[in-house]
């Protein structure tokens, strides 16, 4: 475990407050500054130290991170970061797919010989169950067409396919996420199928090959109740499985796919059929938010927001029992971005929060170690200069869409985030794990 060099101890504007524990069965002003002086030996273009915050006694440390922009895959507005299970780092915020095999070193795309690109288009990207890549570009100033992009990882090679407009359009960009299979239809069994939704959950494709791609009911036309307990001993395939926070859904162990509270207290369950179904758990009690996530060994995670306030929510018993804490930045008037992610083989929660201090948007990243002991945070990272206000949506000089956060096997941490550095976002990798987390 690489260590920090410690400085002065500052007083750090952060409220972190606990929520107590719910059961259905049981009943100062100084602004940190980033650090100068990165290491030398690391083998990357561009290397920053950042402020780390020990939120038990108020003490900082240089933290390290490589930068990266972007041409590592991300366009005006935002990057779309995801892992593998082989310790890949996967982008497609732009264009077209990108990657490193090697923690960044060195990087590869994949282009379309046939395509023509204008730095308009945005994308999603995931693995599938067996080392399969799913991901999709949308060139919505381009005569709204679509790429589906597939890597094969028997062949290791990719291919792509272009999608005319005769299906289903977006109001927004692509999400994409894996339903775990075996997938049984008409058509045959599958390992796994892929879905690609808009923001609204109503223009909705499925692929079982990731290259051809036909519209699907939405959630709405669900028959029936499935009843089930979320207990499950997934395996360490599940960690790369969670799909971004924006499409709301989390892949089943077993097959299928949830939608947390698509019906109020009651989910939308994708069965392994692709037809849907209301669900709810034996024990009745409502999850807690519409984000889930099942991490590889069996933890649920629920966070949702209310105002300027995230609500990590754990259950180590399928969601019969959960513990809560609250994670929010004093200084803060708003929550402008956040995302969550976790790994199971190293008992590792990550928030990443984006929120509005005066003028200026601040990255923040909490690690939460060893959950199953305690879930507060054990360290805060405040990601770049955070001097910058940039906002989502069209019209805004400077764009920052979403949040974008992924962990790697090793348990280091890639996240998005924009200040004065570049008009673009920008991403950064961590190179010292944080304690608790073994460097592989």
């Amino acid at each position: 475990m690489s260590g920090w060099g410690r400085i002065a101890g500052i007083f750090i504007p952060l409220l972190i407050l606990t929520a107590g524990f719910a059961g259905c069965l049981d009943d100062d002003d100084d602004e940190p500054e980033e650090q100068e002086g990165p290491p030398p030996d690391y083998p990357y273009e561009e290397v920053r130290n950042f402020t780390t915050i020990d939120p038990l006694t108020n003490e900082t440390y240089n933290a390290t991170w490589a930068i990266f922009r972007r041409a590592q895959g991300g366009n005006c507005c935002e990057h779309y970061l995801a892992t593998t299970h082989n310790g890949w780092i996967t982008n497609l915020g732009g264009e077209y797919p990108t990657w490193s095999e090697d923690r960044g070193e060195n990087w590869s795309d994949y282009r379309p010989i046939s395509e023509p690109f204008d730095g308009l288009g945005e994308g999603a990207i995931i693995e599938a169950p067996n080392g399969d890549i799913l991901s999709m570009s949308w060139y919505p100033y381009s005569g709204d067409r679509f790429i589906a992009y597939f890597y094969d990882s028997g062949t290791g090679r990719w291919y792509d396919n272009m999608i005319e407009r005769e299906y289903p359009l977006f109001y927004d960009r692509p999400w994409i996420a894996v339903v775990p299979g075996p997938i049984t239809t008409l058509a045959g069994t599958f390992p796994w199928a892929g879905i690609i939704t808009s923001n609204l959950w109503d223009d909705m494709m499925w692929s079982l090959d990731g290259l051809n791609y036909e519209p699907m009911p939405d959630p709405s036309t669900a028959q029936g109740t499935e009843v089930f307990d979320l207990d499950f001993e997934p395996g360490p395939e599940l960690d790369f499985l969670t799909p971004h926070r924006e499409i709301q859904a989390t892949p089943i162990p077993t097959g299928g796919l949830l939608l947390p509270r698509y019906f109020g207290d009651e989910n939308a369950f994708l069965r392994p059929d692709l037809t849907w179904a209301r669900h709810r758990t034996e024990c009745g009690t409502p999850l807690p938010a519409p984000h889930l996530v099942i991490d590889s060994s069996g933890a649920l995670h629920s966070v949702g927001r209310s105002g300027k306030t995230l609500i990590y929510h754990l259950s180590l018993d399928g969601g019969k029992n959960w513990s809560s804490q609250n994670f929010t930045w004093e200084e803060a008037s708003r929550i402008e971005e956040w995302e969550f992610q976790a790994d199971g083989v190293h008992e590792l929660a990550v928030i990443n929060m984006r929120v509005q201090v005066g003028d200026a948007d601040k990255d923040i990243v909490f690690h939460i170690l060893d959950y199953r002991e305690s879930i507060e945070a054990d360290s805060i990272t405040l990601i770049g200069l955070g001097d910058v206000d940039a906002t989502s949506g069209a019209g805004h000089e400077l764009r920052f869409d979403f949040a974008s956060l992924a962990i790697l096997p090793d348990g280091g941490v890639i996240v998005s985030y924009q200040d004065s550095e570049d008009e673009d976002p920008l991403f950064a990798l961590e190179l010292e794990m944080p304690y608790g987390v073994d460097e592989e």
